[in-house]
């Protein structure tokens, strides 16, 4: 069993003394994503969630941030006192690994090998991705705790979708409100893990002998753009020409074809 905060612990620790030899040069905030450019070089994402809790009120906060090194910056993602704090740490996680852009974009759906007979838990609503699991005649039930989208919330059920399912596609953002240990914990014999979104840290080994087989995530082409999109307070949908998507199988391939992070 996965104690409470185990991942991120990992991702920090593996990060750390990396983190230690860059510095934070600019912190774009939205409605949808926050930004974290470095000094050095690279910028990261990580999703934040629209409401009270989805916006960073404290500018004076920001600009102090900005000539830290990321280490220190890193270190929100375990203990900060909110879930955009949180994100904060893990758009600094992203920005210190930096991955390379992938010289294919491998189709995730596919890497799956999703059949008839499948029982897909999907938790976290990722609208793109619903007609193209159901085209393969897996059965689709999505697990969300946002109350004004589709899904299932009741903890009875939902512990018995994930203990049943036989693939479970889990969003990045679990990282941030603490539950990707509970949903892990959670599971029965899935024969495939995935965790997915612009979110996910290309950090491999941070997640073994987790339960999770699949990292699905983006880098960034054109880092002007993406900015712009995150201050606008635009989603994924507005980003995606400005990035490319990469899969990692954790224990099959290090980094796909073509693929590899900064050093």
């Amino acid at each position: 069993m996965l104690p409470a905060g185990a991942v991120k612990k990992r991702i920090v620790e593996c990060l750390r003394n990396k983190g230690g030899r860059v510095h934070v040069a600019e912190i774009v905030t939205g409605r949808n994503y926050v930004a974290v450019r470095l000094r050095e070089g690279g910028i990261g994402l990580a999703a934040v969630r629209p409401g009270p809790d989805g916006g960073y009120k404290n500018a004076a906060m920001l600009r102090d941030l900005q000539g830290r090194k990321a280490s220190e910056v890193l270190d929100y993602l375990i203990s900060g006192a909110s879930l955009t704090e949180r994100a904060l740490g893990l758009a600094v996680a992203n920005a210190v690994i930096r991955p390379g852009v992938p010289g294919i974009e491998q189709d995730t759906i596919d890497l799956m090998g999703l059949v008839p007979g499948d029982g897909v838990a999907m938790v976290g609503l990722f609208p793109p991705l619903l007609d193209r699991v159901r085209r393969t005649g897996a059965q689709l039930i999505v697990i969300e705790r946002d109350e004004n989208k589709p899904g299932i919330s009741d903890p009875g059920e939902i512990r018995r979708v994930l203990k049943g399912c036989s693939v479970a596609i889990i969003t990045a953002t679990t990282l941030l409100n603490d539950t990707i240990e509970d949903v892990l914990n959670a599971l029965g014999r899935p024969r495939h893990v995935a965790l997915l979104g612009p979110s996910t840290p290309a950090c491999p080994e941070a997640f073994q002998s987790c339960g999770i087989h699949h990292l699905g995530g983006a880098s960034i082409v054109n880092e002007r753009e993406v900015l712009r999109v995150v201050a606008e307070g635009g989603g994924t949908p507005a980003m995606r020409p400005h990035l490319r998507f990469w899969n990692i199988l954790i224990g099959k391939e290090a980094f796909p074809a073509g693929m590899k992070t900064a050093s």
